[in-house]
């Protein structure tokens, strides 16, 4: 390469240095990780590789120990299941703006890191499934815009404002990550995700939200049911979105209310499915309910009944079934 400042040939041997058009994922050290929790998956359009940078042979097979490497080779539109062994550096994907898939889909990602921030102007990235309590995802959301992603799962040190959602370009294609659903969940332990559902606009492509322990986070249930008319999932618990679940017009089937200022009845929620011809049904909460959420009359508080059904004259929750 060639001196910006003397135009002489020149070698910079520095691999701590990152190159134009790669990315870091950093590993950090942690002996009781799982498989899954260090198991990074990469899909490209592009051939590129995958090499260790400030460690030794740190690829291995899925038993964590057999057939060490330092360098991946990622074919084009080959998933590569990328297994790290314990310890602390960094991993090396040359070319980031070829990535298609990011993440990991059985367990939230724990030992491997990454910068969101990193992602921008990635134009052929559909989907990124990093998220966990335990996670080692950070950076802003504002880097997602402008990105046509199909499937963001992304915590817990992620900050900003949700209005992102506004400014990616959804892809309505449901083949992207083998039938991913169109989803946009974020956490920040740090409750540093903040935004109101005013603001945001109109989406027909979501189908799954979330923003599980948010209080930044403000507005109604009713602004949801109009901003994402089909959305099946809302996981939206210790947040600061208020209303009653009548007001909740999409079909769900998992509602994660806990913890949170809203109330009404599983009556008044099945009512409102039925009057959009959903006569029957399941839904789902995520272990329990806040104690504003009430069926047959008494408040659920935390039992554990898990789902609800319905049918045209009947509703089911745990043990009990009520004609309504």
């Amino acid at each position: 390469m060639d001196c910006l400042v003397t135009k002489l040939k020149g070698i910079v041997n520095d691999d701590s240095l990152l190159p134009l058009g790669g990315m870091f994922f950093k590993v950090v050290q942690d002996s009781d990780a799982q498989v899954n929790q260090r198991t990074l998956i990469f899909m490209t359009t592009k051939s590129t590789e995958l090499s260790v940078v400030g460690g030794a042979n740190n690829f291995v097979s899925s038993d964590m120990v057999s057939n060490p490497k330092n360098t991946i080779n990622v074919n084009a539109h080959e998933g590569v299941n990328t297994y790290c062994k314990d310890g602390d550096y960094n991993i090396l994907l040359k070319d980031k703006y070829s990535l298609l898939e990011l993440g990991s889909w059985v367990t939230p990602l724990c030992t491997v890191g990454l910068n969101i921030e990193d992602l921008a102007y990635c134009k052929s990235l559909r989907t990124i499934s990093a998220n966990g309590i335990t996670g080692n995802i950070e950076g802003d959301l504002s880097a997602l815009a402008g990105l046509p992603l199909r499937y963001v799962s992304i915590g817990n040190k992620v900050t900003g404002d949700i209005k992102v959602i506004n400014d990616i370009v959804w892809s309505d294609n449901a083949e992207i990550g083998g039938g991913m659903p169109a989803t946009f969940q974020v956490y920040s332990k740090n409750k540093e995700i903040v935004g109101k559902i005013s603001e945001l606009k109109t989406n027909v492509i979501l189908t799954s939200l979330g923003f599980n322990g948010q209080t930044g986070i403000s507005g109604s249930l009713s602004e949801i049911a109009a901003k994402f008319p089909n959305l099946t999932y809302l996981n939206i618990p210790h947040t600061n979105i208020t209303g009653n679940i009548k007001d909740i017009t999409c079909p769900l089937t998992y509602m994660g209310v806990y913890n949170s200022p809203m109330s009404g009845s599983l009556e008044e929620f099945v009512a409102t499915q039925r009057s959009h011809g959903r006569t029957t049904g399941t839904c789902s909460n995520g272990g329990y309910w806040t104690g504003n959420i009430t069926f047959n009359g008494k408040p659920l508080g935390d039992e554990d009944e898990d789902e609800f059904s319905w049918t045209a004259s009947q509703i089911t929750c745990g043990e009990t079934t009520v004609t309504a």
